[in-house]
């Protein structure tokens, strides 16, 4: 009976450490802040060093990517999702967009117009105009969200900024607009927008998982494990001991020793798969070309060793800032398509070929079949489409 006792409390404890691990595993950077210190405040023996900062994303202000992750990954496809997070790594801090569709489409292995309808989604989420290019896209929005656009009005204020505000409405006399009606526009219509999606204490703080950094011909990978090393357990030690005070500063002991080393297997699970990223994309992420090598999850499993499950919750939702900027972990994979050449590689030699959009897709079966690369002219098609949008 007391063996079989030991057996169950030892698995509780085991299937709490497999589920606190799993978690771990899947918070963002700023979420696994807020867990440690949800458990610095109910453990009193343990806290985080004052002499280290903070992440700015929990530092008063309100973040709200978060909120749009969510959102998002409840409503959109796997493929829609990893567009997304690229979408989301282009935006400003304050929520405009700094890439083009087609860039996001590059990187996402996706088309330009599912881009652009991605963006879309996101602008009109909680009608706040985020992934808007600039001031006038955002005031252009806002115009239309509350039913005051005017096509011809707006574009007579955006194109002739400078007049406007040295007085000068000349250019009013080619355009059929009088002075009082632009003036009207501007101040009971224009004048009411914002001049960026999110102003005041809101704003889109990414907090990328650390950094690859290219440093005298190599790739260094940089984890910014702070919390475990500043987490510190501070011991109480009795001279007379009370049993059940002395068990219960032994649960938070053991608490502390859980939480370390959690966060340290997350630190170097992560190691692992970027280890293998930098040496399966070197020549992505150093700019020596332009395509992704073949790498998938299940690939990516093989090589670091780890369940499928625990690479899909490591990668999933997580920046990493890079030489070619902060991208979603899951943009540097792309599966294989033939015989080592992956999704990206392909496209890129499709691109690559004189004319390609005026060749049949048998022409241009035959050439990649030249090349190498054997795939249906089904696929060529599909491949070419989604260059082409």
């Amino acid at each position: 009976m007391i063996s079989l006792n030991i057996n169950t409390e030892t698995n509780i404890s085991l299937n709490n450490y497999i589920i606190n691990s799993i978690n771990i595993f899947k918070y963002t950077p700023g979420e696994l802040h807020k867990y440690v210190m949800d458990k610095c405040n109910d453990n009193p023996l343990i806290y985080i060093k004052d002499d280290h900062p903070v992440p700015d994303q929990t530092s008063g202000g309100e973040n709200i990517l978060d909120d749009i992750i969510t959102h998002f990954n409840c409503i959109l496809s796997d493929g829609d999702k990893k567009i997304m997070d690229v979408i989301i790594a282009s935006l400003s801090p304050k929520g405009f967009l700094e890439s083009t569709p087609a860039e996001i489409a590059s990187i996402a292995n996706g088309t330009s117009s599912r881009a652009e309808a991605l963006i879309e989604k996101l602008m009109s989420y909680d009608s706040k105009g985020i992934g808007s290019y600039d001031t006038m896209d955002f005031i252009k929005f806002q115009l239309k969200i509350n039913h005051t656009y005017n096509e011809e009005l707006f574009y007579a204020f955006k194109n002739h900024l400078e007049e406007i505000s040295a007085s000068n409405f000349g250019f009013l006399s080619e355009l059929d607009i009088t002075q009082g009606t632009l003036i009207d526009y501007m101040e009971n219509c224009i004048k009411e927008c914002r001049l960026s999606p999110l102003d005041g204490d809101e704003s889109i703080d990414i907090l990328p998982e650390g950094s690859i950094k290219l440093i005298e011909d190599r790739l260094q990978i940089h984890i910014d494990d702070y919390l475990a090393e500043n987490l510190v357990y501070e011991p109480i030690y009795l001279s007379e001991g009370d049993t059940n005070f002395s068990e219960k500063m032994k649960a938070y002991q053991d608490e502390y020793s859980e939480l370390v080393s959690m966060l340290n297997a997350r630190k170097i699970y992560m190691l692992k798969i970027l280890n293998v990223i930098c040496e399966v994309q070197r020549g992505y992420l150093t700019g020596e070309y332009d395509y992704l090598n073949s790498l998938d999850q299940t690939t990516l499993a093989e090589l670091t060793k780890l369940s499928p499950a625990t690479i899909s919750r490591l990668i999933s939702s997580k920046y990493i800032s890079t030489p070619q900027g902060v991208l979603p972990m899951q943009s540097l994979l792309s599966k294989e398509c033939y015989k080592g050449f992956s999704v990206s590689q392909v496209k890129f030699v499709i691109r690559s070929i004189d004319r390609y959009d005026t060749l049949s897709d048998n022409e241009i079966s035959l050439i990649l079949s030249e090349l190498g690369i054997k795939i249906s002219r089904r696929t060529v098609n599909k491949y070419k489409n989604q260059i082409a949008q």
